[in-house]
């Protein structure tokens, strides 16, 4: 027997693994919340429409990461740059501004 949304079936929750399936269906059995979370697990990956929300809502965190990603590098470039001009100013050697900045040569020389 196996727990489905706290009823008793003969449901099995499909691990891809034959060795651990048992494992598997045990666990779900010794505990009625995770068999309640393994069905509707099974529920909402049989859904096509959940499946599409649930993709969409990936897409847009991994976007969203993406975008916080690129902002902290736009603010780490602004940031060197930054130091660059200044060490230029102070009349630092370009390779010295470069090795110590991260920027490459001609980058630093476009900053003069």
């Amino acid at each position: 027997m196996y727990c489905e949304c706290g009823r008793i079936t003969n449901k099995r929750f499909p691990a891809p693994d034959p060795e651990h399936r048992d494992l598997v269906n045990n666990v779900i059995n010794q505990n009625k919340e995770i068999g309640m979370a393994a069905t509707l697990l099974m529920e909402i990956s049989q859904d096509e429409q959940e499946q599409a929300r649930f993709r969409s809502r990936r897409i847009f965190e991994t976007d969203l990461e993406s975008d916080k990603l690129s902002e902290r590098m736009n603010g780490m470039l602004e940031e060197r740059t930054k130091n660059a001009r200044t060490m230029l100013a102070d009349g630092v050697d370009v390779n010295a501004v470069a090795k110590w900045t991260g920027l490459t040569v001609d980058e630093v020389l476009r900053l003069k």
